[in-house]
Formats: structure tokens, sequence, C-alpha cells
């Protein structure tokens, strides 16, 4: 059985990353993007959720969400489902917090994965330059 992955943030964010992911890692099972839009009302943005996970509930088993931004309204809607499914939200998605989850969602169940997922988007921020002189001072002994 596989977790099921679904990006959901403002405008076209969601769509956007798992598009650049797929690019990456190919076409992916078991995911949904759900773009929140400024005219969607709190209700079509609830259907909108729980469509996306209604239409893998029974290829997997739990649901990760992965977030645009805390306390935003998708945030919010997503908590509010969180009650009555088997749920985990992860808010301030990054690039590196979907690939891991991508690689890891048909290996790992629900719990193992969100920390998993967790960790790749803490280790995704990186300071580039600082990281650079870091592999230089380290390259030379």
């Amino acid at each position: 059985m596989s977790v099921g992955i679904i990006v959901t943030g403002h405008g076209k964010l969601a769509s956007a990353m798992l598009e650049a992911a797929e690019q990456i890692m190919g076409s992916q099972k078991n995911t949904a993007a759900v773009d929140m839009h400024r005219e969607d009302g709190e209700s079509v943005m609830r259907d909108k959720i729980e469509k996306a996970i209604e239409e893998m509930r029974d290829r997997i088993e739990g649901t990760l969400i992965l977030t645009d931004l805390f306390g935003g309204s998708s945030c919010t809607l997503c908590l509010s489902l969180g009650r009555d499914m088997d749920v985990k939200i992860l808010c301030g998605v990054n690039m590196p917090m979907l690939l891991r989850a991508l690689t890891y969602k048909d290996l790992l169940p629900l719990d193992e994965l969100a920390d998993k997922v967790y960790q790749a988007g803490r280790e995704g921020i990186v300071d580039a330059e600082e990281r650079l002189r870091e592999a230089c001072l380290f390259s030379r002994g």
C-alpha cells in the first residue's frame, strides 16, 4: 500500500510544484495538486481537498498533505479534515520535501514518511555560498 500525497497552496503553486517534481521523477500515482484561488470560498476549497483524498482512498493507507503556509486557508482547512481522516499535515512545502515524499510514499508508513519529509524540508534550505565555502575548505584538507 502507498501513502497518498496532496500538495496544496495559493494560486497555482501546488500544480506547478507537482508538475516540476514529475519532470524530475516521472509520472506519479496517488498524488494530487489542489490549487486554491482567491475566488474559491471555504466550501469550494474543502470540496477540492476532500475530492482529492476520496479519489485515491481505496489505494492508500493515509494521506500526507503538504501545504504552502502555516495558518493559510489550505492549512486551516486541512487541519479540520485531519480530525476525521488518517492524515498528516506539513506546512511550508518546498521541492526537497515533495521529492522526498514521492521517493518514499510507497516504502514507509504515514508517520515515518511525514518525519522523513519534514527533515528533507529543513535540510533543503541552504545558504549556497556558505555551503560552497565549506566544500572548498574540506576539499583542501
